[in-house]
């Protein structure tokens, strides 16, 4: 598969009592790497790198998770996104690791992101 889902992401209204739920449920490791003005938590299931992670919702908006997809390059992913009707909900934005990500939605208004290179 050329582009496979590589993360997924959740947005919560409530950090504590996703990580509690998940950890009991799939027995993952969740480590807090965030800070009280950014609370962020990683998923791990065994080895290898993170699976994933969990983040605040943004105001209003419902709990869900969001896939990322592995790419070559965001920017040309997202130029390609907006020409066949979808939406760009986060503009490219770089990671601290130096890769890049986005968010979109579909034509339908299913939230996904990227993730890979700037370009």
């Amino acid at each position: 598969m050329p582009h496979p889902f590589g993360y997924m992401q959740l947005a919560t209204t409530d950090i504590e009592k996703s990580r509690q739920f998940y950890g009991e449920l799939f027995d993952w490791q969740l480590t807090p790497t965030g800070d009280d003005a950014h609370p962020y938590v990683e998923i791990q299931s065994g080895e290898g790198p993170p699976i994933g992670g969990i983040m605040p919702s943004a105001p209003q908006a419902p709990p869900m998770w969001v896939p990322y997809v592995q790419v070559a390059g965001v920017e040309p992913f997202v130029a390609q996104a907006r020409k066949l009707g979808g939406a760009v909900l986060q503009e490219p934005t770089e990671l601290p690791d130096h890769s890049w990500y986005a968010v979109l939605a579909d034509p339908t208004g299913a939230p996904f992101a990227l993730h890979g290179p700037r370009s």
